[in-house]
C-alpha cells in the first residue's frame, strides 16, 4: 500500500490514551455512573455526562478519527480495485496473447504434418526419377556398344 494511504497517528494516541484513562479510572468513578445519574460522573477527572462539554468533545473526536480511518479505508479500497482492476486487464491481454500463440503453434504443427507428406512424395518422386534416368542411361548405351581389339575383314585384308 502507498505511503499516502497510511493514517495519521496523533489523534489515535490521544483516543487511546482517553480510552485507557476511561477504562483505568472506571473503578474510581465518583458519583453514580451505573445509578443513570450520568451528571455527577468523572472519568480520569474530567466530569462526563449527558452534553457536558468533555463529553461531546470526546465524542466529536471519536466522530473525526472515525471519518478520517473511514476516508482512509476507502483511499485504500480504491487503490486497491484499481490494481485489481489492472491485474484483470493485464490477465486479459495474456489470455488473448496465449490464445494466438496457441492458433499459431496448431498452425505450424498442421503445416510441419504437410511438409512432412510433401516431403516423403518428393523423396518417392525423386526415387523414381532416378530409376528412369539410369533404365535411359542404360538403353542408350546398349546401342553404343563398342568393341576393341577385334578386326574386321576389311582392316585386316585377309578374312
Amino acid at each position: 500500500m502507498p505511503d499516502s494511504i497510511q493514517m495519521e497517528d496523533t489523534g489515535h494516541q490521544e483516543a487511546g490514551k482517553i480510552v485507557e484513562d476511561m477504562g483505568s479510572s472506571a473503578g474510581s468513578c465518583s458519583g453514580s455512573w451505573h445509578s443513570g445519574h450520568a451528571s455527577h460522573n468523572q472519568i480520569g477527572g474530567v466530569q462526563v455526562g449527558e452534553g457536558s462539554a468533555a463529553t461531546e468533545t470526546l465524542l466529536l473526536q471519536i466522530r473525526s478519527e472515525l471519518k478520517a480511518f473511514k476516508l482512509s479505508q476507502e483511499k485504500a479500497n480504491r487503490w486497491a480495485e484499481a490494481q485489481l482492476s489492472l491485474i484483470n486487464s493485464n490477465m486479459q491481454q495474456m489470455s488473448t496473447r496465449v490464445k494466438e500463440v496457441k492458433h499459431w503453434v496448431s498452425d505450424l504443427e498442421n503445416g510441419g504434418s504437410h511438409m512432412e507428406a510433401s516431403i516423403l512424395r518428393y523423396q518417392a518422386e525423386l526415387t523414381d526419377l532416378q530409376i528412369q534416368v539410369d533404365d535411359a542411361e542404360n538403353r542408350s548405351h546398349r546401342s553404343n556398344l563398342r568393341f576393341t581389339g577385334i578386326t574386321e575383314g576389311r582392316e585386316t585384308g585377309g578374312y
